[in-house]
């Protein structure tokens, strides 16, 4: 399978057993200072991906609810802030051109992206 590695993004790791597979796929289990609810989602994202050593079509399901996951925890952690963050620079933005802040700044203000998120969580806490 294949696992990126902090020296050879190209990893990849292997697995004999299922007990083996199974250990790995849990390994992977979020911190428990993360909210009950994104714990419950990422714990299906896992359970699919424990089902992946039958049948290698679920990594793909697994994905998708671990993605899903992951936007609900950074929705979570980060979109206040970024709100926050976007709705500052909408309004200098119209203070310097003397006008209200328009509706597409409104828009752009209350709907950040899992992308915006993901980049938030990188430039303001460090993480990757």
């Amino acid at each position: 399978m294949p696992w990126p590695m902090p020296d050879n993004l190209g990893g990849q790791v292997s697995f004999s057993t299922f007990a083996e597979w199974r250990s790995f796929v849990l390994a992977l289990s979020p911190r428990r200072v993360i909210p009950e609810i994104v714990t419950r989602k990422f714990e299906r994202a896992q359970k699919l991906h424990v089902l992946v050593w039958l049948d290698v079509d679920l990594i793909k399901a697994g994905e998708l609810i671990a993605l899903t996951a992951l936007e609900l925890a950074l929705t979570d952690r980060y979109a206040v802030k970024e709100k926050e963050r976007r709705r500052t620079l909408a309004a200098k933005k119209a203070e310097t051109k003397h006008r209200e802040i328009s509706k597409s700044e409104k828009w752009w203000i209350e709907n950040a992206s899992l992308t915006d998120l993901l980049k938030y969580m990188v430039e303001h806490d460090g993480l990757t």
